[in-house]
């Protein structure tokens, strides 16, 4: 235990050390969050080349109401697939089952309060809200510049609170970056075996697990620490909202965990430091795509939002967007939390076997 702890000391201060792994953990995915979540919130679509679906709902069945619906329907934007839905409840179900991605509904016209268009989103899918919120505002627009009613605007979102672009980034973004820090325990056993370190601690009586096991600590604190860090930075420049912080603080461990193990089972496959990076670079890019990390899997194609709940990127999202947007606690994510430390100990098990075997 006493080697153990040495080799975990010895290990976080190399990591504290190093400017790229600081820069990796924390530098990186802080920037990156900012950048998206300011991007993508301040943009009047954030459409891209993905195609949104939006459903129209007209609940007040009056002349003026059936005008301003038909103008919604007639839209014709590449980006854009607007169908109609008989009533608010209906297109409710749609948002919610994921068959669109947002939906207009017109609750009031001029006999009432003015004309009221509701903007009804789905948290998991920010990015169709947002198109549907500019598609309301230049219908708006256009009705205002033609003499027609004032036009008010309201939004509806399905879960407790609009999620925070900037909160979903900082994870997404940190898983991202993650994949390479975790690879350091791999690569940094092969970089002690190329340079004989590994060789005398060997011959000084400790063993290639004992040695791998101490990397492999230190990195899950170090990581861990830096997941914090984006948590807490986001949080106090940006005001973003991450969630209850026991789920938050528990999630962000298990991802860790989970990106460990995986990152130890495809460094075990690599025979050079070189190798492990290569990999891990290609596995964690791979990873974070599947996951949602640069178009959350709500706005995504159907098979994208099936390799979403397959990836640890991604159900490690799905984790914090529930903690986020739908006011979970800590057992509401349980689930997700058991699935990372299951992916975490298998593949971490598979490659440690694997990496222990490494000949001084």
């Amino acid at each position: 235990m006493t080697e153990l702890r040495t080799i975990v000391r010895y290990e976080l201060v190399r990591r504290f050390r190093s400017r790229s792994v600081l820069m990796n953990v924390v530098v990186a995915p802080v920037l990156l969050a900012l950048v998206f979540g300011l991007l993508l919130g301040s943009s009047d679509s954030g459409s891209g080349s993905v195609r949104f679906s939006l459903a129209v709902a007209d609940e007040v069945g009056t002349e003026t109401s059936g005008i301003v619906a038909a103008s919604l329907l007639a839209i014709d934007d590449d980006a854009v697939a607007i169908e109609s839905s008989p009533s608010r409840q209906d297109a409710v179900d749609a948002v919610d089952r994921g068959a669109v991605g947002a939906a207009i509904v017109i609750v009031g016209d001029a006999s009432d309060s003015g004309i009221v268009l509701e903007v009804i989103g789905d948290v998991e899918s920010p990015l169709s809200a947002q198109v549907a919120q500019s598609v309301a505002n230049t219908t708006a627009a256009r009705i205002e510049r033609q003499g027609g009613d004032p036009v008010v605007l309201q939004t509806a979102p399905l879960g407790g609170r609009p999620l925070s672009l900037v909160a979903y980034y900082g994870a997404a973004m940190a898983g991202l970056t993650l994949m390479y820090a975790v690879g350091i325990a791999a690569r940094s056993l092969l970089d002690d075996r190329s340079t004989s370190r590994l060789s005398r601690m060997v011959a000084a009586g400790t063993s290639v697990p004992t040695v791998l096991g101490g990397k492999v600590m230190a990195v899950f604190i170090t990581s861990t620490l830096g997941f914090c860090v984006v948590w807490l930075t986001t949080s106090l420049v940006s005001g973003a909202i991450w969630g209850s912080p026991a789920g938050v603080v528990a999630l962000i461990g298990a991802t860790v965990a989970s990106l460990c193990g995986i990152a130890l089972l495809v460094g075990s496959v690599a025979t050079t430091p070189q190798q492990v990076d290569t990999a891990t670079a290609v596995v964690g890019f791979v990873l974070a795509l599947m996951g949602g990390a640069f178009v959350p899997p709500g706005d995504a194609p159907e098979a994208m939002r099936v390799l979403a709940r397959l990836s640890p990127n991604g159900i490690s999202l799905r984790g914090f967007t529930e903690l986020n947007a739908d006011v979970a606690g800590l057992a509401d994510v349980s689930g997700e939390i058991v699935q990372l430390v299951v992916i975490g100990v298998v593949c971490g098990l598979v490659g440690a076997l694997r990496l222990s075997r490494v000949q001084p």
